[in-house]
């Protein structure tokens, strides 16, 4: 059989795969299926070419999930290449939600960092919030292992590494007053792994830390570990995607989200910290959820989302267990590296300064 190779712009949608699925049963089967996707084989990207003569010559399967075809999110010669983009500056709502390798893959339940300020005339002060965290990424070390390749690797393999500096706030308050505030200094170094039989990508991250708050005052050193798996193939019913690979949306779908976090804290001054002078924190939790994006709704679409944190400290025994519902209307395109947001969120439970938290709030966030 003679192939044509295929562009990396070139590419069947999954859509396109699914209309050779004459009996819509889900699979690709031998016979006349697999005979109208084979006469598709010069429109192909080299992956899809790659699995298409695996699986029916090379294995001769009697079938193969339409899935398995899925271009738009399962691409290797994407992820590659998006690597490559020499993107320095990040803008996100925290630590765990940077990714340095691909500046495309973010986690859905992240909206960007948080800014709002209130001035209140009658009573002459102002209030504010904040809260976010930016990184800067030398190109010098960053590096993508992956340069070149057409086809995705067998197995799970480490495609990229990169490490830079990141700056983390938050804090809120009235003017004249002394308010609780975090401000960390710290090195991310973040590795990603590409494939295996269950996750498509996979996001390890790292990042030593020193604690102050705004005005100075708190001395804490630390250390934050996150794990942020990413699958772009449907889970049969039950969505889309797996914390998200940012693409073109242009219809309704559903997506998961799931971060792993792991945080040890050592106080040596509390400052403004909220924390308590001579403790330890030893913090492992998780973070999901699940959203559903209406892209009708509003200019640029509405994301509709209900999450859960939990986070539990091993050295002391106390836990922090907070639930949210949000909607999230977006200002720009999706697919635009700077993304404005309008969100109205509502959270209850208890936060890792062990506060109770009962809030509804209106706020602009802004992640690029």
């Amino acid at each position: 059989m003679a192939l044509t190779a295929a562009s990396s712009a070139m590419a069947l949608t999954i859509d396109e795969v699914a209309s050779r699925d004459f009996d819509g049963d889900g699979q690709i089967e031998r016979g006349p299926e697999a005979d109208a996707l084979e006469g598709a084989l010069d429109q192909m990207s080299a992956f899809q070419q790659v699995r298409f003569l695996n699986d029916f010559i090379e294995e001769g399967k009697a079938s193969v999930p339409v899935t398995e075809f899925d271009d738009e999110n399962l691409y290797y010669e994407r992820l590659d290449a998006e690597c490559k983009v020499k993107k320095r500056f990040f803008l996100q709502d925290s630590i765990s939600s940077i990714s340095l390798l691909n500046p495309r893959l973010f986690t859905p339940s992240k909206d960007g960092a948080k800014f709002s300020l209130t001035d209140n005339r009658e009573s002459r002060t102002t209030t504010w919030e904040t809260s976010g965290a930016l990184a800067w990424l030398p190109q010098s070390i960053k590096k993508c292992l992956g340069t070149g390749e057409r086809v995705a690797p067998r197995g799970v393999s480490l495609t990229g590494y990169a490490i830079a500096p990141v700056l983390r706030f938050d804090g809120n308050g009235t003017s004249g007053e002394d308010d609780e505030s975090t401000l960390q200094f710290g090195l991310l170094t973040q590795f990603q792994y590409f494939g295996g039989r269950t996750f498509s990508l996979q996001e390890l991250s790292v990042t030593p830390y020193f604690q102050t708050d705004f005005e100075g005052r708190a001395k804490i050193y630390g250390l934050l570990a996150s794990w942020k798996p990413y699958n772009f193939k449907p889970f049969g019913n039950f969505g889309e995607r797996l914390n998200g690979l940012r693409t073109p949306v242009t219809k309704p779908n559903t997506d998961w989200t799931l971060v792993v976090n792991a945080e040890f804290q050592t106080v040596k001054k509390a400052g403004l910290s909220g924390l308590t002078e001579g403790e330890e924190k030893g913090w492992i939790g998780f973070e999901t959820g699940v959203g559903y994006f209406a892209p009708k709704f509003g200019k640029h679409g509405t994301r509709f989302a209900a999450d859960l944190t939990h986070d539990h400290d091993i050295l002391n025994d106390v836990s922090a267990t907070s639930y949210s519902l949000s909607a999230t209307t977006f200002l720009a395109d999706l697919n635009e590296d700077a993304r404005p947001s309008l969100q109205l969120l509502y959270e209850k439970g208890r936060d890792k300064t062990l506060e109770d938290v009962d809030s509804l709030t209106m706020t602009l966030r802004f992640a690029f």
